[in-house]
């Protein structure tokens, strides 16, 4: 596609204002001109789709005695150009080459590390029905399964039954998913809550999920949804018949299949934190005073900002990604008396609290300074980029969705694994970050304390997870070992 054709597809997908058209019109007939095409029509993808650090050398270079604030707005232009061409899947940027080591782009706040493969973005169409969309009376008997399924005692529940901050809120995912099928794909308008128990429902939406969502295959989200729905039919509602075919239905799906293995989407901490630097936005790209940009491509911004944190702090402080959803300005990540920024954790029953709660007989703690390369990204989102998104004094949570949110599980997971998927062509979960951290320190070091102490997990644990990444050397071990005391027989034979 040609740079000109591409300016009018993304004018016509409605991602230019129509005040800053003409500009970006002028922008490209002058970057295909610097390229060497005196027509934008004959400026193909082949020649425009360079790396950003290449495009700016190029503009800058051609453009000796221009003033400082017309090359700006040239770079500035086709950058915004790419990348929404990017964000259409209309072109694929020019790989850029090997991805250059953290402790280099970490010294200066505006180095830009190199982008590894072009951006990629779901094809899936959102469906799930937020809470706060909710009609009245479903909001009403949602809070009153939350009143029985959270509370201490509740007479004619079992103690055993009692959720956890967590486990409410994984059932949330789980009804947000149901309602949001039945209402936006089955085109349902009047839901109730007994929807979330009904037998043929939960089977058309496990149906939808795996064969239209996932192709076939079995997720663990559509067993999850199963196992909520059976635990809401026979402890909740108390319908036998319902909880009987909902088992049934269980037992037909069998286990979830793995998406991919995992081997396959191990990537290095280095490229962990170069996404996140290559994901957090300048300021220059939307400031407060500007006129004319949407509301929408503002927090669009703060969102990118956010995620890159997210980022950062999952790949040098990997806790769970509960913590880090849950975690709140002022209580987990905070200033200490000498300024310092500053993480705290405790085992607990607190939506942010870890895994475990006690540990040695006292109560489990995960205290640590934030690493300094990451404070600068961090104030700056929490000074600039949040607020765009939200002003709520009443919403501490550090990581907010674009409508100024909590993250759900699901949601949590897919929105890092856009960024890793964006910039390393893998989908990298959450989790996968306590695996990738866990391995290099091991692999590099050999110290299972300091990686179980970093993940929050018991040596042993971690022992036993990892052990294997030194079988090779332990066998090197032997075989030195081995010649050793073969040499030492021979030795005493000849004597």
């Amino acid at each position: 596609m040609d740079i000109s054709t591409l300016v009018e597809h993304i004018n016509e997908a409605e991602k230019i204002t129509p005040s800053r058209l003409k500009d970006l019109r002028s922008a490209a007939r002058i970057y295909a001109r610097l390229l060497g095409s005196t027509n934008p029509k004959l400026c193909l993808e082949s020649t425009y789709a360079l790396p950003k650090p290449q495009r700016d050398t190029l503009i800058a270079d051609a453009l000796p005695d221009a003033s400082a604030i017309k090359v700006r707005n040239l770079k500035n232009n086709i950058s915004f150009l790419l990348r929404q061409a990017e964000e259409l899947n209309l072109v694929r940027i020019q790989q850029a080459g090997p991805i250059r080591h953290p402790v280099t782009v970490l010294k200066a706040r505006d180095v830009m590390p190199s982008v590894l493969l072009p951006g990629r973005e779901y094809n899936f169409k959102p469906f799930r029905l937020h809470f706060d969309k909710w009609q009245e009376e479903l909001r009403q008997d949602y809070e009153k399964w939350e009143q029985w399924a959270s509370n201490a005692f509740v007479p004619g529940r079992a103690s055993t039954l009692r959720l956890n901050p967590a486990s409410v809120r994984i059932r949330l995912d789980f009804f947000e998913g149901l309602f949001g099928y039945l209402k936006d794909v089955r085109g349902i308008e009047q839901l109730n809550f007994s929807m979330t128990a009904n037998p043929e429902l939960v089977s058309e939406y496990a149906s939808w999920h795996i064969n239209e969502r996932h192709a076939g295959r079995v997720t663990r989200a559509a067993v999850m949804g199963i196992k909520n729905a059976l635990a809401m039919a026979r402890h909740y509602f108390k319908d036998a018949e319902a909880a009987m075919q909902i088992a049934d239905l269980r037992s037909q799906l069998g286990p979830s299949e793995a998406v991919i293995d995992k081997k396959s989407r191990m990537v290095s901490v280095a490229d962990l934190i170069s996404v996140a630097i290559s994901e957090f936005p300048k300021k220059n790209q939307w400031r407060h005073d500007r006129q004319g940009v949407p509301k929408t491509a503002a927090t669009k911004l703060a969102n990118r900002a956010g995620r890159a944190v997210a980022i950062m702090l999952m790949a040098t402080r990997p806790l769970r990604s509960k913590n880090w959803r849950e975690c709140e300005i002022g209580k987990n990540i905070l200033k200490d008396k000498h300024g310092k920024w500053v993480l705290s954790f405790a085992g607990g029953s607190d939506a942010s609290s870890l895994k475990r709660r006690t540990r040695n007989g006292a109560i489990n703690v995960y205290q640590c300074d934030v690493p300094i390369f990451i404070v600068p990204y961090l104030e700056e989102y929490i000074e600039f980029w949040r607020p765009v998104i939200t002003q709520d004094a009443a919403k501490k949570h550090l990581l907010v969705t674009s409508e100024g949110n909590i993250y759900t599980a699901v949601m949590f997971t897919k929105w890092i694994q856009r960024a890793s998927l964006k910039w390393l062509g893998k989908r990298v979960n959450p989790h996968l970050f306590r695996d990738i951290v866990a391995s290099e320190i091991i692999n590099e070091t050999s110290d299972y304390v300091a990686a179980a102490t970093l993940l929050n997990d018991e040596p042993a644990t971690v022992f036993k997870h990892y052990w294997h990444l030194h079988q090779q050397k332990a066998a090197q071990v032997a075989d030195d070992w081995l010649a050793k005391k073969m040499g030492a027989a021979a030795t005493s034979q000849t004597n």
